[in-house]
């Protein structure tokens, strides 16, 4: 799991470095966390946590963040995961869900938080 852990951070970090997003590492609750502007967007991995510990963190990180992503890997885990986040936060998914190579997929964007 710390492999495939350390692969989805990598993901994630390519994407907001590519939206303009700077890393940061002065802690959080959330997986990985970045900031633009002034706001702070957050990450929360699905994949390495049970559904009480995802709703759990899911809310204690409510208040801490602009903006923040449930990131899952397996598009067929969305049903499953809109059910135990808030709706204003995103979906983001990083998974080879045709056979065709890693691809990005949003599934839904996050609403303001604060």
């Amino acid at each position: 799991m710390a492999d495939e852990k350390r692969l989805m951070k990598n993901a994630v970090r390519l994407w907001c470095i590519e939206k303009g997003y700077e890393e940061i590492t002065d802690g959080g609750r959330c997986d990985i966390s970045f900031k633009m502007c002034g706001r702070r967007l957050g990450f929360i991995f699905e994949f390495d946590k049970t559904a009480e510990e995802l709703k759990a963190l899911a809310e204690a990180v409510k208040n801490e963040y602009s903006f923040i992503y449930a990131v899952i890997n397996d598009s067929r885990k969305r049903s499953e995961v809109i059910k135990l986040i808030p709706p204003e936060y995103g979906i983001f998914c990083y998974s080879n869900s045709f056979g065709l190579g890693f691809v990005y997929q949003i599934f839904r964007e996050p609403s303001l938080i604060y």
